[in-house]
């Protein structure tokens, strides 16, 4: 079966990533816990409106003690069982030793798309226009966010799935604090527990992203979410 190829891949890949980066010399690791909660704004739960809250507090030993946290809270529209469309806002707020808190604000709009399914296995599409503005700064920065992701649910227990989902990030334009074109990727993959409803994910991301000065940094994140 075609997907149980793909992960068989996705696997290998992972195991090659890392070593590379190792030796590269510009790896680190850390840990983020995540909560999402949606649901509908309607009372039957058969009008579009819906409503969604993501928060998480993120924690990356660089050797410069960052510390970051998110809020986002947004308003969802649904056309139909496959599609809707988002609006909202993201709070963003980064802590560095010796060094002044950056706060950002972001607005945003997104389409949540479930592309297919296949018996046990489903793929989805973020994508996702963010307006970025700092505290510190005038310019506004565009970001284009796409993310792809596949589940897979394990015939022996459908409560487990397997997950791998890619997110490429774009800047738009140039700014004072930003530069046009690749921003960042971060690869995820690992497991998720679902039931009744309540969701489990515990999952490995690789996140690249363009430094100013320096060969791009690499992180190895171990992320913890749970879903209601």
């Amino acid at each position: 079966m075609y997907p149980r190829g793909v992960i068989a891949l996705i696997f290998c890949l992972i195991f090659l990533f890392p070593e590379t980066d190792l030796q590269a010399g510009n790896s680190a690791g850390g840990a983020w816990a995540g909560f999402y909660t949606s649901g509908s704004l309607h009372r039957d739960d058969k009008g579009p409106w819906r409503y969604g809250f993501y928060g998480d507090t993120r924690y990356q030993d660089r050797g410069e003690g960052i510390n970051q946290f998110v809020l986002l809270p947004a308003i969802g529209y649904r056309i139909n069982s496959k599609l809707t469309f988002w609006g909202g806002y993201t709070y963003f707020r980064s802590l560095k030793e010796n060094a002044p808190a950056v706060n950002e604000n972001r607005l945003f709009q997104q389409v949540s798309w479930k592309i297919n399914r296949w018996q046990r296995t489903n793929i989805s599409s973020r994508t996702r226009l963010e307006q970025r503005s700092r505290h510190e700064v005038e310019d506004i920065d565009f970001r284009l966010r796409q993310q792809f992701r596949l589940e897979h649910r394990f015939a022996a227990n459908m409560d487990l799935k397997y997950i791998v989902a890619d997110e490429f990030f774009y800047h738009m334009r140039d700014t004072d604090w930003t530069r046009q074109g690749w921003g960042q990727n971060r690869f995820y993959t690992g497991l998720g527990w679902d039931r009744h409803y309540v969701r489990v994910e515990l999952l490995y991301m690789h996140q690249t992203y363009r430094a100013r000065n320096r060969t791009n940094p690499v992180n190895h994140l171990l992320l913890a979410i749970l879903k209601w």
